[in-house]
């Protein structure tokens, strides 16, 4: 019975990855990022949504196990990373107009920034230290 629970535990934890797929497809419904036309959210909501779920699902296992819970903890560093540059990127390309003279360039620029600003968002989303792995002990 007891593990039974812990894997129903273990599988309700992995819902973090499902947090980090309702952005994308909020950002489809209300206008999450203002300066942002909301039809790009509209556009990429399930790409994004599938993504972010394959990779938080992904991280949040690594970070289970005492042998990839450092490349884990690095992806979510990363990600965090990807984030705060896609989001600045994002919004200088949108309310700069650096790319106006190139409007297909743009779009892409923007369509694409949109889409790794959300699924790298899962990186750190899905990430959490182990509760279970100890040093020194296995998983």
């Amino acid at each position: 019975m007891n593990d039974k629970l812990s894997r129903l535990i273990d599988i309700l934890k992995q819902g973090q990855a499902i947090v980090a797929a309702i952005l994308p497809i909020l950002s489809g419904q209300v206008n999450l990022i203002l300066f942002l036309n909301l039809q790009i959210g509209i556009d990429l909501w399930l790409p994004t949504a599938i993504c972010a779920i394959v990779l938080g699902a992904t991280i949040y296992n690594m970070a289970e196990t005492r042998k990839t819970m450092g490349i884990a903890r690095k992806c979510a560093t990363y990600g965090g990373v990807i984030v705060v540059v896609s989001f600045v990127l994002l919004l200088g390309v949108v309310t700069l107009d650096i790319l106006a003279n190139q409007p297909r360039l743009e779009d892409f620029s923007v369509r694409f920034l949109f889409f790794s600003m959300f699924v790298s968002l899962a990186s750190p989303i899905a990430w959490s230290p182990p509760s279970t792995c100890e040093i020194g002990q296995g998983h």
